[in-house]
């Protein structure tokens, strides 16, 4: 049907646009709460529909056409279970996981919000499944992945140099500048230093991106080492200046587990090689006070806000064992703190199963849980490469996931870890 072009085809293509359009923030708002009047409103309550969502529906669509049409490409696809061994269990723990989300609208202090929340994670597992069933070449997918945010790297590399955004607007670039309130920064003795965004909401986001763009590097360009070193320090730089201390972290972690379990043979030159890279790059940007101050003396007034947004979901789980709702920990927050709080301070607890427990309550949160257990015990069986870079990636959504909240309550971050959960489902 239409050549080569066969609506089996073209689903892949828009399914691969979906990935290659997540990085860019190119949306519509639809629903809004909370605004406030220094112009901030609640992104936590709000609801946009992106671009990406409208390359999705469209895969949609021509993949339901060609089962219409009984094209012979579509019959191969296994959603619910693919692999020799346990085939059904991966799908059956998100199953289980996506019921208990709408099971907490019994509970939910904002019925609207909830569901809203609930559709937007059907629409994640549906491209779990998707990447599960091996609807498009996973190598493919991970070329996409690694060649838009390396241009995105670039972006923010920029952005450090001019210290603001660049502009780009049109492809989601959020507006920033050193010297904005309520932008990401950090602070030293002789003023204020931009973190990177990229063209996502926050560094951090960016951080995470940018760590899996790494890693799948490293698996896929192993044996093309001008190509690999490229993508490498480019990406390597973007991460330093997103100044993500949970990234970095996460990635000495994850990439030590890889080491580990790979059995990979570490080359003396090529640490040293790749630290005096890093070292003129730190040098030549003037970073060194920076990263020290950011690394190894800390932000006191960012360690108190953490403390805070744990005391506030310790005692809103004990008040709510059933869950607030999914998408309402903002919501009830300001009832859990002694303070008035500034409106870019009304954010999710900086831990993504606190925030489960939260917002899904204690049979959600123990769902969740118990999903990170089983793609342990799904990677811990085997012995290739890409398992030991899945691996790794657990480690650090690990690591990420104790000290931030995006991968659960932020559109890109959901998209990244269910795009996770898919690869893990993927492996035979």
């Amino acid at each position: 049907m239409f050549g080569k072009f066969s609506f089996f085809s073209l689903a892949r293509v828009f399914f691969y646009l979906f990935f290659a359009f997540l990085p860019f923030q190119i949306d519509a708002l639809v629903v809004m709460q909370d605004v406030y009047i220094s112009g901030f409103f609640n992104p936590y309550s709000s609801h946009f529909i992106y671009l990406t969502d409208v390359f999705l529906l469209i895969s949609l669509v021509f993949l339901s056409l060609s089962f219409v049409f009984k094209e012979k490409a579509a019959d191969g696809l296994k959603f619910f279970g693919r692999g020799k061994k346990s085939a059904l269990m991966i799908s059956l723990y998100v199953g289980v996981f996506l019921i208990l989300n709408f099971v907490s609208l019994l509970s939910s202090v904002d019925s609207l919000n909830t569901l809203l929340n609930c559709v937007r994670l059907s629409e994640f597992v549906i491209v779990f499944l998707f990447v599960r069933a091996g609807f498009v070449d996973i190598k493919k997918l991970l070329y996409v992945f690694i060649g838009v945010v390396s241009a995105v790297a670039f972006i923010g590399i920029f952005q450090y140099v001019f210290q603001e955004s660049l502009g780009l607007r049109f492809l989601g670039e959020p507006v920033i500048s050193s010297d904005k309130l309520g932008v990401a920064k950090v602070g030293i003795t002789d003023g204020n230093f931009l973190r990177i965004y990229g063209t996502f909401p926050h560094p951090n986001i960016f951080a995470g991106y940018l760590s899996f763009a790494i890693f799948f590097i490293i698996y896929c360009f192993k044996d093309a080492k001008a190509l690999f070193s490229m993508l490498f320090l480019v990406c390597s730089i973007a991460l330093i200046l997103t100044f993500s201390r949970s990234a970095f972290l996460a990635m000495f972690m994850g990439l030590f587990l890889y080491y580990v379990v790979s059995n990979v043979k570490i080359s003396f030159r090529n640490v040293v090689l790749w630290m005096s890279l890093i070292l003129f790059f730190i040098v030549v940007f003037d970073l060194s006070s920076v990263l020290i101050d950011r690394i190894f003396i800390g932000d006191a007034g960012s360690f108190d806000e953490r403390s805070m947004y744990f005391s506030a979901s310790k005692s809103m789980f004990f008040d709510n064992i059933f869950g607030v709702g999914l998408g309402n920990f903002t919501l009830v927050l300001q009832e859990y703190v002694n303070v008035k709080l500034q409106p870019w301070l009304i954010q999710p607890v900086h831990n993504i199963f606190l925030l489960i427990f939260n917002e899904i309550g204690v049979l959600g949160g123990i769902s969740f849980a118990a999903l990170f257990v089983y793609l342990f015990s799904r990677l811990l069986t085997r012995k290739d490469r890409f398992s030991y870079v899945l691996m790794s990636l657990w480690a650090f959504i690990i690591v990420v996931g104790l000290f931030d909240h995006y991968f659960v309550s932020l559109y890109q971050g959901n998209a990244l870890f269910w795009l996770y959960v898919g690869l893990v489902g993927s492996l035979e």
